[in-house]
């Protein structure tokens, strides 16, 4: 059976390529992920830190190390002091780095991922 992905499969992932929101806030990164057509019946969404994480310690990982700006993760921030915020994810020479930042932050980017499907 063959796996369909228009992407790059990493980490067991089907990660879309290019990014669907170009620095952009949380809110349009992850519209943007949630309202691309599905491919293969699985839905595109905003990948998690740990994903995010992973991905980016896997060889050829450069497509997250390229980039021009970090990724938002799927992950609001929670508890005192993190309220209005997300996680995001930031690549730079292989080494990922995690923090949070206001949800209305336009400097971060949005990159998609999906299950992977089979034909």
């Amino acid at each position: 059976r063959a796996v369909l992905c228009s992407g790059t499969v990493q980490g067991g992932l089907c990660w879309m390529a290019g990014v669907a929101a170009s620095k952009s806030t949380w809110a349009n990164a992850n519209n943007a992920c949630n309202n691309k057509p599905s491919e293969g019946g699985k839905a595109w969404r905003l990948p998690t830190r740990k994903e995010l994480v992973l991905a980016a310690s896997e060889p050829g990982a450069g497509r997250l190390n390229n980039a021009n700006s970090p990724y938002w993760s799927s992950e609001l921030g929670t508890g005192a002091g993190y309220e209005g915020a997300a996680w995001f994810v930031d690549v730079f020479a292989d080494v990922a780095f995690t923090n949070y930042v206001a949800v209305n932050t336009t400097y971060v980017s949005g990159k998609c991922v999906r299950a992977l499907s089979t034909n």
